[in-house]
């Protein structure tokens, strides 16, 4: 009752206050805790409930049910939604992450349209990048050094997808930091986007369903409904990342009820590949990620994930920005 009671607290803390506050820079030093934490107060701190996660996410999406957006920036929106969009042909074409999703509708209604985008976290991931200052060009070359580590990590360990999964992204990570057309910056931006893609489908889904039945409730046509109501949607997602990471900063429980073992491993190990350009410019990703492996820097299995590491990427924010 305390943890919930907590919970609730600093949700209300968000909801009153996020659309005042500054998101953060992506930092330059991530090896330097920046929570006033200390791992023995949160140590012994359980994940929350996929029941009281999806409590906390509704009342989230409660707060843009009725919220309305000026003409710029919607206008704005409408043109992330399309270098979004050009950003998931890219993954489709070189077929990155997402698959064939059983719910998506062959219908050609207006909202069943735009849902099929809202459906995948390739564009929610997009849709992030491009609100936190990615280009196109940039974005293209994200995904062809995803590729390329994608074909690295099955030649590396074609028997062991743990191990694959754990090159790959280190792989990935020193490719796009070691290449100067991106850099450390934009690579800690996409890759961490990589991971929130699939967790905000749902949160955008609801908002963009809530609205369209507003706008359908008013009189306007399907396809009225279902482009304002997208348009909308695509104002809040990145709103709606900022307001569930207040509330992770401020409630570990929750922080680890959104966030599974498959993005702890990625988020730490994206960290270390993005470190070894710098720390070790002479090696190759191959190199450095077994000097990474050697000393222990890894997390090479699932289920080898454990509070220590969810405390590292918590308190090291490692998760945000």
């Amino acid at each position: 009752m305390e943890r919930k009671s907590f919970a609730i607290f600093t949700l209300i803390a968000v909801l009153l206050f996020s659309s005042l506050s500054v998101i953060a820079k992506p930092r330059s030093d991530e090896f330097t805790k920046v929570k006033n934490v200390e791992y023995s107060e949160v140590q012994n701190l359980e994940k929350m409930s996929s029941r009281e996660v999806k409590e906390i996410f509704n009342k989230i999406t409660s707060k843009y049910k009725n919220m309305t957006y000026s003409a710029e920036e919607l206008e704005k929106a409408s043109k992330t939604a399309e270098k979004a969009k050009s950003f998931l042909n890219i993954n489709n074409q070189n077929n990155i992450n997402d698959v064939d999703d059983p719910m998506l509708s062959q219908s050609n209604d207006y909202y069943d349209l735009f849902l099929n985008d809202l459906r995948k976290g390739n564009y929610i991931e997009g849709l992030l990048n491009v609100d936190e200052g990615m280009t196109t060009v940039e974005m293209t070359l994200i995904v062809a050094h995803a590729v390329r580590a994608k074909d690295a990590s099955k030649d590396e360990y074609p028997n062991d997808s743990m191990l694959e999964d754990a090159f790959r992204h280190f792989s990935w990570n020193h490719m796009c930091t070691s290449d100067d057309n991106i850099g450390k910056t934009k690579t800690r931006t996409a890759t961490i986007n990589h991971e929130w893609g699939p967790i905000l489908v749902q949160p955008a889904i609801n908002i963009y369903t809530r609205k369209y039945e507003d706008y359908i409730a008013s009189g306007h046509t399907d396809q009225e409904a279902a482009t304002r109501a997208f348009n909308s949607t695509i104002v809040a997602i990145p709103r709606f990342k900022q307001d569930t990471i207040l509330v992770c900063e401020a409630n570990y429980s929750f922080f680890k009820g959104i966030f599974g073992v498959s993005h702890i491993m990625d988020l730490h190990n994206n960290c270390y590949g993005r470190a070894y350009p710098a720390s070790d410019p002479s090696l190759d990703y191959r190199e450095a990620f077994h000097k990474s492996r050697r000393a222990g820097e890894l997390i090479l299995d699932e289920k080898d994930v454990n509070n220590d590491h969810y405390y590292q990427v918590w308190a090291w924010d490692w998760y945000t920005y």
